[in-house]
């Protein structure tokens, strides 16, 4: 059994069984079809792993998860045993823009796919990005309905179907009026 059977970026595993390896290097921890999770213990009944930043799992699909025994092989467990990787917010900047739109926000995080993401925030969904990595996404806000305006607004992002987690400070954006630029005036009127 493992233990959780899902997690983002840095998540421990812990992996419950029979005849694992005393000796850390003889044991590899596999999720998906190449992802070795880093081991940071062993005994011969438990192993415990680490999931690492830019891990290129896929936050869209539950992942296989198998244990290979050096000069023993893949050790048993019917396939039943598997992992959901969750893509990570870790920050996102700034938290407040424009009303009139136009701020250009980043998020960093883990696990974002460029081909099958999407940023909503509140009901504004955004499918094209400035940019977009494993680990970064960068967009620019359109202008708000007014009952956003000067309100936290929650950020979502969705891999495939499926729901980052936040680990920052705040995953919410502001339309604010205060650091809206106004133009109030131009003089001359022509050239």
């Amino acid at each position: 059994s493992i233990s959780p059977v899902y997690g983002p970026a840095g998540t421990s595993i812990t992996i419950t069984g029979t005849d694992f390896s005393t000796t850390t290097c003889e044991n590899i921890v596999l999720i998906g079809s190449s992802y070795k999770c880093p081991i940071t213990s062993a005994t011969s009944t438990q192993i415990t792993c680490q999931i690492g930043t830019s891990s290129s799992l896929n936050a869209k699909s539950i992942q296989s998860f198998n244990v290979i025994r050096d000069r023993q092989g893949t050790l048993s467990n019917d396939g039943l045993i598997q992992f959901q990787f969750q893509a990570k917010i870790t920050n996102v900047s700034p938290l407040q823009g424009s009303t009139a739109g136009g701020t250009q926000i980043t998020i960093t995080g883990d696990g974002f796919i460029p081909s099958d993401t999407r940023v909503i925030v509140g009901s504004i969904e955004y499918t094209s990005f400035a940019t977009i990595t494993y680990s970064q996404i960068q967009f620019i806000t359109q202008q708000p309905q007014s009952d956003y305006i000067d309100h936290l607004i929650p950020i979502t992002i969705l891999v495939g179907e499926n729901s980052a987690i936040c680990s920052s400070v705040s995953c919410n954006f502001t339309w604010a009026q205060s650091v809206t630029p106004y133009l109030v005036s131009v003089n001359p009127t022509s050239i």
